[in-house]
Parts: structure tokens; C-alpha cells; sequence
């Protein structure tokens, strides 16, 4: 006889599929909640450590307001001599040389030089100025009027040959071209003077070369000076809690639970040195303003402290929190590692 379907022994059913509800709990509860934990952690730490800074305000303002003149210092040099190097690389760089001849030297002589000089090959243009078109210049420059009257046909000064060279006087590559040129054109009959009117653009750039160097030296000089400052501050801190923390030791507190506060301390002092440092720039930018639009209006180009805004300010911020840290570690790790504590 069959069995009955009643009769049958019912197979196991399968559990049915877990659904999550409001509530439940998952797998990665744990780890989430080991995260939620130590975030709420640390932020006691930080506040606390915000506690004890601010029950010295005083002390705490003039070590922020050290911090933040040391940072705003090398900025703002960088900042002025970059604006600077761009300007001055919007400038017309290309090697003009003026060729000054002698007083006997006509015209006519001029214009033939001219052509023979426009045949070398460094050379891309030529220009000639005559006797009367230099007078005429000089004396709009000078603002005499009646030259032309008083000189008559006796007129004094002698032809300009303006030779436009190839290459930039900035480019170092360029520079022994050029120098050969001068040097050919001063050997040329009826020259009197060779002139590259464009050699104190290399030395202005040459020099702002040294001011880069000098900001780098600078930067790392004061950002020693911000170290010892910000070690000093937190080695007192270990100091005056020298109970504290053989207390939490004695609990078994690791290193890095006893050294977390200080080194938030140290971030907390450098980043808010950072917001000073941007604060006195843009104070700064605002006073200088009516002398660098006057020093627009007379060279072209562009020159500003552009550079002071919400990049700069996440800069400092930046910086300062660093440098604030790894003082702040360095100077409690070397406090935790005496006998005495």
C-alpha cells in the first residue's frame, strides 16, 4: 500500500530568508559600531583638549598669534614674488638692441649699415631712425619745446639703428647669441654705442630667482622656529598633567591614548595660526590695494595678492595643523619616554 501524503514523514523545511526589519541586526553591525564608537571617542578627546586651551586664553592667543604671523610672513613673500615673476613674464621679452652712431654718420650711411646688418642672421627686423626723428623724440621725452628752432640744421644728435634680435633676452640659450651680436655690431664702422635695452628684464628676473630661493630658506627657517614653539607649549602640557597620565598608565593606557590629546592640542594651535595667518593677508591685501593698482596702471601685466582666498586659506589651515602635529608627537612621545613619567 502507499503511503498517504499524510502519513509521510515531512522533510525539514528550509528556514525561510532573513528580512530585515527596523532594528535588526546585521553582520557588520559590530564594526559599524566599533567606527561610531571611536569617533564619539575621539571627539571627547578633542574637546576636552579645546577645554584645557581655552582655560588659558592668554597664553593660548600669544602662542596662535606667533603661529600665525610665522606662517603669514613666507606666504605672503611667495605670494608677492610669484605675482611679480608672472608679470614680468608678460612682458615684452624680445631682444631689442639700439645702435647708436657716430655724429658725422648721414642719413644715407645709416640706412645703408641698416641694410647690412638686417643680412645677419640673428637679426629678425631693422629700423632706422633719422637725425631729425631723434630729435623730435627727444624732445617729447624731455618736453622742451623749440629744439628744432634752436638747432636749426645744426642739429647735434646722431642716427639710431633699433635692431630687433632673435631669441628673448630671458633665455639663457639666447644670451651668448646675443652678447655675440652686440659685441659684432660695436665692431661695425660708425658705431658708437651698442645698447641691449632689455638686459634689466634678465637681471629683474635673475633677482626674483634669488627672492624664490630666499622665500624657500625663509619658510623653512620659520617652520623650525613654529616645531620648537609648538614642542615647547606641549612639553609644559605634559608637564603640569604629570599625574593624569601616570594615572591612565597605571589603568593601562597605551602611549597613544596618552599622547592623542596633546598632539590635538598641538593641530588645534597650528591650524588656528593658519586662520590668523590668512586673516592678516587678506587684511593686508585690503591696505595694499590703492599702491598695487597704482603700480598696474603704470606696467603691464598683472600683480595682486590673487593668491589669498579659499585655496589659500585650506593652505594654511593645512599647514599649520600639520606643523602643530608633528611638534605636538614629537614633543610627547619624547615627554612619554623619560623614567619619570
Amino acid at each position: 500500500m502507499l503511503d498517504s501524503p499524510g502519513s509521510r514523514d515531512a522533510a525539514p523545511a528550509s528556514p525561510p530568508p532573513a528580512v530585515s526589519t527596523p532594528g535588526t541586526i546585521s553582520l557588520r553591525t559590530p564594526g559599524r559600531q566599533a567606527v561610531r564608537s571611536a569617533a564619539i571617542f575621539h571627539g571627547r578627546a578633542f574637546v576636552a583638549t579645546l577645554g584645557k586651551l581655552a582655560h588659558s586664553p592668554i597664553n593660548t592667543a600669544l602662542t596662535v598669534g606667533l603661529i600665525g604671523t610665522a606662517l603669514a610672513l613666507p606666504f605672503a613673500l611667495y605670494l608677492v614674488v610669484d605675482a611679480l615673476t608672472v608679470m614680468t613674464g608678460r612682458w615684452d621679452q624680445g631682444a631689442e638692441i639700439a645702435v647708436f652712431l657716430d655724429q658725422a654718420v648721414s642719413d644715407r650711411d645709416a640706412a645703408a649699415l641698416a641694410q647690412s646688418i638686417e643680412m645677419h642672421p640673428d637679426v629678425e627686423t631693422v629700423r632706422v631712425q633719422g637725425r631729425d626723428d631723434v630729435l623730435r623724440d627727444f624732445q617729447a621725452i624731455t618736453g622742451v619745446e623749440g629744439l628744432f628752432a634752436e638747432f636749426g640744421r645744426e642739429n647735434p644728435l646722431p642716427p639710431v639703428i633699433i635692431v630687433d634680435a632673435r631669441g628673448q633676452v630671458t633665455d639663457t640659450r639666447a644670451r651668448p647669441k646675443l652678447q655675440a651680436l652686440v659685441h659684432e655690431l660695436e665692431r661695425r664702422q660708425g658705431v658708437a654705442l651698442v645698447e641691449l635695452d632689455t638686459q634689466w628684464l634678465g637681471r629683474v628676473q635673475a633677482v626674483l630667482h634669488v627672492l624664490h630661493r630666499a622665500v624657500v630658506v625663509l619658510s623653512a627657517l620659520l617652520g623650525a622656529s613654529l616645531l620648537l614653539v609648538i614642542g615647547n607649549v606641549v612639553g609644559t602640557m605634559v608637564e603640569q598633567q604629570r599625574d593624569e597620565i601616570a594615572l591612565a598608565r597605571t589603568c593601562g593606557g597605551t602611549d597613544s591614548f596618552v599622547r592623542r590629546p596633546f598632539t590635538y592640542a598641538g593641530a588645534t594651535l597650528g591650524a588656528a595660526g593658519g586662520w590668523v595667518a590668512w586673516l592678516v593677508l587678506a587684511l593686508s591685501a585690503g591696505a595694499l590695494a590703492g599702491p598695487v593698482e597704482a603700480l598696474l596702471a603704470l606696467y603691464p601685466g598683472s600683480l595682486g595678492l590673487t593668491g589669498i582666498g579659499g585655496p589659500s586659506a585650506l593652505a594654511l589651515l593645512g599647514i599649520g595643523g600639520a606643523i602643530g602635529w608633528i611638534a605636538a608627537w614629537a614633543a610627547a612621545t619624547r615627554a612619554l619616554r623619560r623614567d619619570e613619567i
